[in-house]
């Protein structure tokens, strides 16, 4: 028994801490694309025991800095 409760239909927007599957949904990538950005150790990653999470604030900061170095514009 776990004193844990599911988060099965939480949105993403909602949870802290995401798996693969759930940060490649958010980046509009696939799981392979994030597992190999884990490998090149390009994406902020939280290991957690046996686990691999994303910390969903990070991997905002991630993207936006990944898509300023690629030369496009914020606005500014």
């Amino acid at each position: 028994m776990t004193i844990f409760k599911p988060l099965d239909g939480v949105p993403i927007s909602k949870k802290i801490l995401l798996t693969k599957e759930e940060a490649a949904e958010m980046l509009s990538m696939s799981v392979s694309k994030i597992n190999r950005l884990m490998q090149d150790e390009a994406i902020p990653v939280k290991r957690i025991g046996g686990l691999v999470r994303f910390h969903r604030d990070q991997l905002n900061a991630w993207a936006l800095n990944i898509s300023n170095a690629e030369g496009e514009s914020d606005g500014e």
